[in-house]
């Protein structure tokens, strides 16, 4: 069983021209050919000068479900994530779901703990 991409949401990108502020999340739905089921995958979009900023305030972070990128493309991103979810397969629907788990958040572990620390969150006091 093979996965792929369905299609992207974008929820601070309004157009090609104008970077987001980073992080920026992006939604990635994605299926296996020959399946109705449809899984959302939140993917932080980041530089390496936010992740820069972060280690400021933490000592380490995990790199879990982001992609890092030098500038900011949104088509570029999507290609790269489009093409790495195409190279992933697994035997069920479930070990499919878990092995694309490292591209993103899945919307069935919406935990505060997948991203350490949150990439949204406030840098501690």
């Amino acid at each position: 069983m093979f996965a792929e991409v369905k299609h992207f949401q974008w929820t601070d990108v309004e157009d090609d021209t104008t970077a987001p502020d980073f992080p920026t999340l992006l939604e990635m739905y994605v299926t296996s050919p020959g399946h109705c089921a449809v899984l959302r995958y939140e993917v932080a979009v980041t530089t390496i000068e936010e992740l820069t900023r972060r280690l400021n305030s933490h000592p380490c972070i995990a790199g879990h479900g982001q992609v890092v990128v030098a500038r900011f493309d949104r088509q570029s991103v999507e290609s790269f994530l489009r093409s790495a979810v195409a190279q992933v397969s697994a035997d069920s629907w479930e070990e499919l779901e878990h092995s694309l788990g490292r591209f993103g958040r899945s919307e069935f572990n919406m935990t505060g703990a997948y991203w350490s620390p949150d990439p949204w969150g406030a840098p501690p006091a």
